[in-house]
């Protein structure tokens, strides 16, 4: 889990009440002051002035903006200029299009008519905060943008349908190259997650979700495809309900390695339906290799057993060769089935003293070492041993997966289920630490590319389900 950001507080999320959603597409973590938004030739309003076809330009705090070239055509009706003038510590926002402006403490810009298949154009939006693939990108936000200053900061809320917006994911989270079984699988997985609403993350802000992978990706309506439509509508309001009566709370994760994780192990709480599961058929060696203990990583991870991996997630069911055409369009081009990293025992001290306070008085690296694992071999706590400026030894511990992936390596490791190896120097001291991976993520619940192999070998979406969560049912809720 990610620590957020905390802001003015405002209403309740709305997930479980209504069958909107509102998305945080701009968030006050991000630090913005401007953004440019361009309206599409069909009217939408802003506040109550008809506008369409043009450019604006939305400012918070006092920086001064340039007006956009476009001209407003809103019929025989003008809009003026507000007198109101905005200064540094103004919760407001400034708004110009053409040669007009408006200042407002919360703005709503509303199409006349829902349309899922146009919207407002925004550019330099980010995606993959805190992770090693962070970027920017430019999206198509269909029906209604709202627009505030929070605390100094520009806040843009995307409020849509739930199932418009699971368009969004499922087109974000992979390719509309994937075979539609796995979309259907993808998004009965993506809407009992928004269903059992277990987690929010950012209630202080009045959002449901943020637009990443802290909560789901949503990237607009810009690259939907005729399949993921399909995959849509075609599971309407179907959820997963565990034996007990509840909406499996139900997580993913882009590549589980072989073997699923554990929720306690990456939240500390077990959830209904979601268990451990070797990633593979039942005849599969694996479920030897998974039932010994945690501590045959090693094998598990780097040694024999992989020349004859047949993971779901594996090279067996998908070729690494085809797997930048299903990815999301953020993410690079790798299986991360297994993977290799290496750093430098300084980088790592550095790394570690950033993110951590414990580490501030770490003079050198000695050894660092696995402590304990979860059900898939993933690392749960790590032990590092380190001298002092005062040339005392001690040992600190890291835990929490989240929290270990980002202190042992700047780039942000791509999983924990891990084995290390050292490098050393003449004197006999730790030069660098490779981490030998699995996996890509925390591991728990639909492994993506997994069930892309098994969709890619014909299982339909109701065993993909089935395979990746335990005692379930797939129904169709009135709440969705």
């Amino acid at each position: 889990m990610r620590k957020q950001t905390n802001s003015t507080t405002h209403n309740q999320p709305t997930t479980t009440h209504t069958r909107n959603v509102r998305i945080g597409i701009i968030l006050p973590e991000d630090q913005r002051n401007t953004t440019t938004l361009h309206i599409p030739d069909h009217p939408y309003f802003l506040n109550d002035t008809p506008i369409r076809n043009t450019t604006i330009t939305v400012t918070a705090g006092n920086q001064a903006v340039s007006a956009a070239d476009q001209t407003v055509s809103a019929g025989d009706q003008t809009v003026s200029a507000e007198d109101q003038a905005v200064s540094a510590g103004d919760q407001n926002v400034t708004i110009r299009h053409s040669d007009s402006e408006h200042t407002c403490n919360r703005c709503v810009l509303r199409p006349e008519n829902s349309d899922p298949t146009t919207g407002i154009s925004i550019q330099h939006i980010q995606a993959g905060r805190g992770f090693h693939f962070a970027t920017s990108i430019d999206v198509v936000l269909p029906d209604a943008i709202e627009i505030s200053n929070e605390r100094g900061w520009l806040m843009l809320i995307n409020e849509l349908p739930r199932e418009t917006y699971l368009k969004g994911v499922i087109t974000a989270e992979m390719s509309s190259a994937c075979p539609i079984e796995f979309l259907k699988a993808q998004c009965v997985t993506a809407r009992s997650w928004m269903l059992a609403a277990s987690e929010h993350k950012h209630a202080n802000l009045g959002i449901d979700y943020c637009n990443d992978d802290c909560c789901q990706r949503y990237q607009g309506i810009e690259h939907l495809s005729e399949s993921a439509v399909k995959a849509v509508d075609q599971t309407a309001s179907l959820i997963l309900i565990h034996s007990s009566g509840c909406v499996v709370d139900a997580n993913y994760a882009k590549c589980c390695g072989g073997i699923t994780e554990s929720p306690e192990h990456v939240w500390s709480v077990p959830k209904p339906g979601q268990h451990s599961v070797v990633d593979a058929p039942p005849e599969s060696h694996i479920h030897n290799l998974a039932s010994a203990n945690p501590n045959s990583s090693t094998e598990f991870i780097r040694r024999a057993w992989l020349t004859r991996a047949d993971a779901f997630c594996s090279a067996k069911y998908v070729s690494p060769t085809d797997v930048p055409r299903y990815l999301g369009r953020i993410d690079d081009g790798q299986s991360w089935f297994r993977w290799t990293k290496e750093i430098a025992a300084t980088d790592l001290l550095a790394n570690l003293k950033h993110h951590i306070s414990d580490f501030h008085d770490a003079h050198q690296l000695t050894d660092i070492r696995i402590a304990s694992r979860g059900d898939s071999g993933r690392a749960t706590s790590v032990e590092i041993d380190v001298t002092t400026s005062s040339m005392n030894a001690t040992t600190l511990t890291i835990h929490d997966q989240y929290n270990i992936r980002q202190a042992l390596h700047p780039d942000f490791l791509f999983s924990t289920a891990i084995t290390l190896s050292r490098r050393h120097d003449a004197g006999g001291a730790i030069s660098n630490v490779i981490y030998h991976g699995a996996g890509w993520g925390h591991g728990a619940g639909l492994c993506q590319i997994g069930a892309l192999g098994m969709s890619l070998a014909g299982y339909d979406h109701e065993q993909i389900l089935k395979h990746y969560f335990t005692n379930v049912t797939i129904n169709r809720s009135d709440r969705a």
